[in-house]
């Protein structure tokens, strides 16, 4: 997807004021008056990373943005942020004191950790706490949400299950790490990921990563959504903010073998480049900075955002049915279309377990996904038609 020269001066300009947030550097105030700071703010939502772009603007303003209607909006991101991720902290902790009082083993995951090692509370967002957590003990775990309020937005229909209360709070409480639809190699990897795991000190049932199978845990998911829908500017300034902190000692030639083996590691050898020569300087990032392959690397992720996109997924799904075509079949776009109006038994039994477990009843499933989908995602499935009508 090509990229307008406005959106990549605003990318630019964004990367500078990241890399100056998380070396603990003030951008110069000249430069950052001359961004588009109204595209530069809307391009840090898309990415996720309103309130550490805000925070270095700020710098560049003598630690107080300009009185006016967007860096009011914008301040009021940064306060939102850190008061949200103090009382997220503070119920994530309620949560694993629960866990440790009965027994259930569990692993904090991703964001949880890597906001740690930002240089200031709520420089880096996270929309949920993701947690895995021994699968045995699903149902207590419901109950306890369900008693402090939390809405249960998804149970049993995938690796994790989604609680959420408002203001804010939101958790996905995972029972495994890759499940169905993702790559078989994932799963059969982290199937008794428990054995991988290192003790927390002082703890009983809390455990993590080693720092090598930490980075190689968030590099594969990274992948999957960077294989899927797309991933954003945050997964590289996450990667290049782990390797800072722990680089040096980190085991590469154990990090090489075990990607390679989950068909990570060619993603992996662009994103560290890339985010090493983004964010390593102080100076202005350009495009020259980058090889060819470097450059078309960025502009994906630049077009991603922090979740990726529908069109994105849907033509990497198409394309993986006919990954030798260069340009999908009229054959091809019909049987993507067949299998998303009916989808196979393992489908059906993870998101349609009722209908799955009588096969009288798939056909009834069918005619239901129809109506539900029809009349809550009309808008979603016209979106995804017309790209793959128009690939």
């Amino acid at each position: 997807m090509a990229v307008s020269e406005k959106s990549l001066d605003a990318a630019y300009g964004m990367v500078y004021l990241a890399a100056c947030a998380v070396n603990n550097h003030i951008p110069d105030r000249e430069r950052t008056e001359q961004m588009d700071l109204e595209k530069v703010y809307a391009l840090s939502r898309f990415h996720g990373m309103t309130s550490l772009i805000g925070m270095a603007a700020e710098s560049a303003f003598n630690g107080r943005l300009p009185d006016n209607p967007l860096f009011v909006k914008w301040d009021k991101n940064i306060c939102q942020t850190v008061c949200r991720e103090t009382l997220m902290d503070e119920e994530r902790q309620e949560l694993l004191a629960f866990f440790e009082e009965r027994g259930i083993w569990y692993l904090p995951l991703k964001g949880i950790h890597l906001k740690e090692l930002y240089p200031s509370p709520g420089m880096r967002q996270m929309a949920d706490n993701d947690i895995l957590f021994d699968k045995r003990f699903q149902p207590l775990v419901r109950q306890w949400f369900e008693e402090r309020g939390y809405t249960v937005k998804s149970y049993n229909t995938g690796a994790h299950d989604v609680y959420m209360k408002e203001p804010f709070y939101s958790f996905e409480m995972h029972t495994s790490l890759f499940g169905f639809g993702h790559d078989p190699r994932w799963q059969a990897y982290y199937e008794n990921v428990k054995e991988r795991l290192v003790l927390d000190t002082g703890k009983s049932f809390g455990y993590h990563f080693s720092d090598e199978d930490f980075y190689i845990y968030n590099t594969v998911h990274a992948f999957k959504h960077f294989s899927g829908g797309g991933t954003g500017l945050r997964s590289l300034l996450d990667c290049y903010v782990y390797v800072q902190a722990h680089g040096d000692s980190l085991d590469w030639p154990y990090i090489e073998k075990e990607l390679e083996s989950l068909g990570a590691a060619e993603y992996e050898k662009y994103v560290r480049a890339v985010s090493l020569k983004a964010f390593s300087g102080t100076e202005p990032f350009t495009q020259e900075m980058l090889a060819g392959d470097e450059k078309e690397f960025f502009e994906e992720i630049l077009v991603s955002g922090t979740y990726g996109t529908l069109d994105r997924l849907v033509r990497n799904k198409v394309k993986g049915l006919s990954p030798e075509e260069e340009k999908p079949s009229a054959r091809t776009k019909l049987r993507y279309i067949w299998h998303r109006l009916f989808p196979g038994p393992e489908h059906m039994a993870m998101y349609h377990p009722f209908f799955a477990k009588h096969r009288w009843l798939v056909p009834a499933g069918y005619v239901y996904r129809f109506i539900y989908s029809g009349v809550k995602g009309f808008k979603r499935i016209t979106s995804e038609f017309n790209t793959v009508r128009k690939m």
